[in-house]
């Protein structure tokens, strides 16, 4: 007498396995590019951040030594390095056609894997009082 087969499946079969990998493969990769790119733009923002804070520090240091003394004796521009990122700094001043009144550019520059980054700000500083007017930040 023959033994009778039994129809239960235990298990998975090779290829249901196989299916099942390569699913799972695909989702890690999926995600491990998702998680990449997110690293990326979280060290781009901490560049912007750290540049914004330089802008800052520049305009304040006119403000301190306030605009008129800074267009007579300017120190126009420089370099600063932060985090391994080295951010160049441009000053200009313009006088305006009003009474003691200057437009102050500031500009800051900083190269992220042979990527150019830049941003600018625009203000107008009072020669007599020292304070600002108007600001327009500009990214690039």
């Amino acid at each position: 007498m023959r033994p009778r087969r039994t129809t239960e499946r235990r298990g998975f079969t090779l290829i249901e396995a196989l299916v099942a990998t390569v699913v799972l493969t695909a989702g890690v990769v999926t995600l491990q590019g998702l998680v990449s790119r997110c690293l990326v733009r979280i060290r781009l923002n901490e560049q912007y951040a750290h540049a914004w804070q330089i802008l800052d520090r520049q305009l304040t240091a006119i403000d301190i030594v306030g605009i008129d003394a800074f267009v007579q004796d300017p120190v126009g521009e420089g370099e600063l390095e932060e985090n391994g990122i080295t951010y160049h700094w441009q000053v200009q001043t313009e006088a305006e056609s009003i009474d003691a009144i200057y437009r102050v550019t500031i500009t800051i520059q900083w190269l992220d894997r042979n990527r150019p980054h830049r941003i600018s700000a625009v203000t107008r500083l009072d020669g007599l009082l020292g304070v600002a007017t108007t600001t327009t930040p500009t990214e690039s």
